[in-house]
């Protein structure tokens, strides 16, 4: 049975099919009138998406492990502008994919272990979750500022992140950013986009103290949390959290003491942390610091 044949296929996986280098034609993909999702594992010789263009269900594309040296055509979109979901995950060569594509309904973009060079976000309007993580080559993000949408930015391990200029920063409502470099905060968003910022995740930041000014500009946050974090100390400035409801402390084995917590928390949730379960834990030395908290947690990893 021929591929075009196949009408009710949902899900089409290519797992390292080292022969292959251009996907079926039109005529064949046209004809999967239900295929939602494409997964490319490891297919290294791929030059060209074909037909992929015509898949008008398709949903759904997962790329990985691959470096596509891809033939693109400047009068067509490279992607069926119906696609909402678009991964990336140790892959190289990729920045035209985006290029020269019209994704108007993209809603989340992943990318993962990759070589890039440039992100163009200008024309991802409906975008909605953006992450990158451990792409540690210098890139250019463009088109920040064009984004209005965004409920989730993840930016982990990607310590040569630039913008296409200081100005084209992301300015609108955006409910939760993970990062692991605290300068990432005024580099990406505008001072109102951080005064509005409900959730901040931050995550494997280095030794001994948090640099905590930008704390005093986070005046909505409602969740913070700190994970694989070495420090041995929590920002001065976390005092002034106000609206803060919920810390969460996860994995922070230096950590020993909890001084600076705001007045009105409401949840506090510590887990791997010895130090901090040695001495706050019930009936620990300093349980009577926190013990006006109404909620407080204590996770031990298994």
């Amino acid at each position: 049975m021929s591929l075009q044949n196949l009408h009710c296929l949902f899900k089409l996986v290519l797992h390292k099919i080292l022969t292959i280098t251009s996907l079926p034609p039109e005529e064949v993909l046209g004809a999967l009138k239900n295929l939602q999702s494409i997964e490319i594992v490891d297919c290294y010789l791929l030059t060209s998406f074909g037909g992929i263009s015509a898949l008008t269900s398709l949903k759904m594309l997962n790329i990985y492990g691959s470096c596509l040296e891809l033939q693109v055509s400047s009068d067509r979109s490279l992607l069926p502008s119906q696609l909402e979901e678009l991964t990336f995950q140790e892959c190289a060569n990729i920045d035209v994919i985006i290029e020269h594509s019209d994704l108007p309904e993209l809603c989340t973009l992943y990318y993962r272990n990759c070589s890039i060079n440039k992100i163009n976000l200008t024309n991802l309007l409906k975008l909605t979750n953006f992450t990158i993580e451990g792409c540690s080559q210098p890139f250019v993000l463009e088109g920040l500022s064009s984004l209005g949408g965004l409920d989730y930015l993840w930016v982990w391990k990607c310590p040569k992140v630039y913008l296409s200029s200081p100005e084209d920063k992301y300015a609108s409502l955006l409910y939760c950013l993970v990062i692991d470099d605290l300068s990432l905060l005024t580099l990406m968003l505008s001072d109102k986009t951080i005064s509005e910022l409900e959730k901040l995740v931050i995550l494997s930041v280095g030794g001994g103290a948090i640099n905590g000014e930008v704390f005093k500009c986070l005046t909505s946050l409602k969740y913070l949390g700190f994970g694989a974090c070495q420090i041995t100390s929590l920002p001065t400035t976390m005092k002034g959290l106000a609206n803060l409801h919920t810390l969460l402390l996860d994995d922070c084995k230096k950590l020993d003491n909890l001084n600076f917590l705001p007045e009105n928390l409401k949840k506090l949730e510590i887990e791997d942390c010895p130090i901090l379960e040695k001495q706050y834990g019930n009936g620990g030395r300093k349980y009577k610091k926190i013990a006006h908290i109404p909620i407080i947690l204590f996770k031990w990893s298994t």
